[in-house]
């Protein structure tokens, strides 16, 4: 049986400020109306003066690549925002 230590207040705290600037992102191929697979995943946006960038795991990137390269109609949304297709 493994044996699983409580959060310490540390990691609590960590946890809430990450939280803070995480935004929800879903991926699915269009039309989602069919019901078809969802994947979700968090991202980091970050602005430099006029450039915007998202920051997410490597894996979430290479995920839609996957299904990109398979042949699917995706859309990759981050938040609230309209969905939006990705082109790199």
């Amino acid at each position: 049986m493994e044996d699983r230590q409580l959060p310490s207040p540390l990691h609590k705290e960590m946890s809430r400020y990450a939280m803070r600037f995480a935004k929800a992102v879903f991926l699915g191929e269009l039309p989602l109306s069919r019901g078809g697979p969802i994947a979700s995943a968090t991202m980091t946006l970050l602005r430099f003066d006029q450039l915007y960038l998202g920051v997410t795991c490597h894996h979430v990137l290479a995920h839609y690549c996957h299904l990109k390269q398979a042949g699917a109609n995706l859309i990759f949304q981050v938040g609230y925002s309209t969905p939006q297709k990705l082109d790199r």
